[in-house]
């Protein structure tokens, strides 16, 4: 996404968490979800078995991009929901996608 187009807005079918921290609200998007879109039966079709996680993880940055979102993955004893919001709404975004790399 340049500098002057507006992100694309949020598919309705993906489920979103408003979170709020130091007054700054965060849509949040588990990456679960997030990969059940982009990869249709991602987990009940165990699509996850013929895709790399490299092809992946290219595709969940466009995602990102496109939507301005900012992309957080931590091991769980470093995961942070509320240093997630804070990190997206300190870049000036409205959305984080999670992923706790546990």
């Amino acid at each position: 996404m340049d500098q002057n187009s507006q992100p694309k807005p949020l598919p309705t079918n993906l489920p979103v968490e408003n979170l709020t921290f130091e007054d700054r609200t965060v849509a949040t998007v588990n990456i679960c979800d997030l990969l059940d879109l982009l990869y249709p039966g991602y987990w009940s079709a165990r699509r996850y078995l013929d895709i790399d996680y490299a092809d992946s993880q290219s595709v969940i940055d466009e995602w990102c991009a496109a939507h301005g979102a900012y992309y957080y993955a931590a091991p769980r004893d470093e995961f942070s929901v509320s240093d997630a919001v804070l990190n997206a709404a300190d870049r000036g975004l409205s959305v984080v996608v999670l992923e706790d790399l546990s």
